[in-house]
């Protein structure tokens, strides 16, 4: 989706918010799917970055929540996570406490973690785990057992109409779920696929909403 110049708009929390944290390491499309969920609306991202990459602390656009119909639906998005650091995921963590304290006096309504990974990846590491743990712990006071989306992206790049190459990506799905994610996924996590298109990102944030908390 071809992205605008973001404005420099502060943000402003309501006491209604339901916020979607998006997690995962850079590049992993966490911006390309909020503009995609957000759709013709402008982002109007929070911490004043004009490049949409350029950011070093959470930042977070407000949209319409697609099954209220109201302005309460929050997306933040976090710093991308570096896998050669073993401590970023808990850096990123803590910039995402240190920014929820700034702007909600009361613990907001987090309905969701969401994970991002590309399936075209093909080495992974324990980052995911380590991520959500970590996000676990400042979203979800509670303990395990919230809502967490575990969302493949970069499937716009495969060709699904061919049946080999289809059949490498779909095994690969099938062995994260069975293997890399299937802690998570005992534990109540979801797994969803975003195709780069916007009938995808509305699948994917309605059933995200559908579940969870608050």
């Amino acid at each position: 989706m071809t992205k605008g110049a973001h404005d420099q708009t502060e943000f402003a929390p309501k006491p209604n918010d339901k916020l979607v944290v998006f997690v995962g390491p850079s590049g992993c499309g966490k911006s390309n799917l909020i503009d995609w969920i957000v759709g013709d609306n402008e982002p109007k991202w929070s911490n004043n970055s004009i490049v949409p990459t350029a950011y070093t602390e959470p930042r977070a656009v407000r949209t319409i929540h697609p099954l209220t119909k109201e302005t309460s639906l929050v997306l933040v998005e976090t710093p991308g996570i570096d896998d050669s650091d073993d401590d970023s995921a808990n850096q990123v963590a803590r910039s995402l406490k240190t920014w929820l304290l700034k702007h909600y006096k009361k613990e907001p309504c987090v309905k969701a973690i969401v994970y991002l990974h590309r399936i075209t990846d093909n080495r992974l590491t324990g980052m995911a785990h380590q991520s959500l743990r970590a996000f676990r712990d400042v979203c979800f006071e509670q303990g395990p057992g919230q809502n967490i989306a575990l969302v493949s992206t970069m499937w716009d790049k495969i060709d699904l109409h061919d049946p080999k190459e289809k059949s490498v990506f779909e095994f690969r799905e099938e062995e994260l779920k069975k293997n890399y994610f299937a802690n998570l996924i005992n534990q109540g996590a979801v797994t969803m696929r975003f195709s780069n298109d916007a009938r995808s990102a509305h699948d994917t944030i309605v059933g995200i909403l559908s579940n969870g908390p608050c």
